[in-house]
């Protein structure tokens, strides 16, 4: 299985806009590995990509990637799905009349997710309709329900979607990807809000969110009942979890600019835990598992 890391930020990207901190200035000036788009990844075996950040496009030409046949979403939350545009960006070409040619062989670009958060997506509008709705009847995606917990075959990879407990105002899910004895888990938000640890267990690969970092780069302090706490794992937390779950390799991503961390700092800190075999992503990072 080969993987590319898109994009390895957050819900910001880094640099952020305005931002004259030192993370920032850094990643305006030397640009990739210190930059970091949204995240998202792709999974070349099946030209498949998990998540539309608002820079998918920017990621995807960064990256020279020839086809995308698939989206998989883990959640509507805006820094996985502003993105949404991909698809007609792909496919539509103008011609005199409807309907249009669509330039992907043919093809509109397949956009999966469980039903649980199909429905969600369905809820993201314009004015006049669902933003999904009318780039459907256009031909520019087709939207495929699948059940959370099922398996499915695409190619020489099995592909489920882990359904995680209802997330404040989203269900999110996770993948867990498979290609014979192998095992990779992509699960990019709300990592405490998993309940189901057997699924994880002995994954040559978690691919997952930071965990928090204190004192965040304005200098204020995660304090014990700090909100973070319940979203996040610690970095001891984490740790905890590869050892109790016989984690082969983690690689962390959506990884924030308020933790005021540079590419160097964060080379620093996997030599630090290198024990553990866990690296911190970079946009353009590829992976073989």
């Amino acid at each position: 299985m080969k993987f590319i890391i898109l994009g390895s930020g957050g819900f910001q990207t880094i640099p952020r806009p305005t931002c004259q901190c030192r993370v920032c200035k850094e990643a305006r000036k030397k640009g990739v590995p210190y930059s970091r788009n949204g995240p998202s990844i792709f999974i070349d075996d099946i030209n498949a990509i998990i998540d539309t950040p608002k820079d998918i496009i920017n990621s995807i030409n960064r990256e020279d990637i020839k086809k995308v046949e698939r989206v998989f979403f883990t959640h509507w939350h805006p820094d996985h799905t502003e993105g949404f545009r991909l698809a007609e960006e792909i496919t539509d070409d103008w011609t005199a009349h409807e309907p249009y040619e669509l330039k992907n062989e043919g093809e509109p670009i397949k956009y999966i997710a469980p039903k649980e958060v199909m429905k969600d997506l369905k809820n993201i509008r314009s004015p006049l309709d669902s933003f999904l709705a009318y780039r459907e009847r256009m031909r520019f995606l087709k939207l495929m329900e699948i059940e959370s917990d099922k398996e499915y075959k695409i190619r020489n990879l099995t592909i489920t979607a882990e359904k995680i407990r209802q997330y404040t105002n989203a269900n999110v899910c996770a993948y867990i990807i498979k290609e014979g004895n192998k095992k990779v888990v992509y699960f990019p938000c709300h990592t405490k809000a998993w309940k189901n640890d057997s699924r994880l267990k002995d994954a040559d690969l978690l691919i997952m969110n930071n965990p928090w970092f204190s004192p965040l780069s304005k200098g204020q302090e995660i304090t014990e009942n700090h909100p973070l706490r319940h979203q996040l794992f610690s970095m001891e937390e984490l740790i905890e979890q590869i050892k109790k779950l016989n984690i082969k390799k983690t690689i962390i991503i959506h990884i924030e600019e308020m933790w005021g961390k540079s590419y160097d700092d964060y080379c620093k800190l996997e030599e630090k835990y290198k024990d553990y075999n866990i690296k911190f992503a970079f946009d353009g990072m590829r992976i073989e598992v």
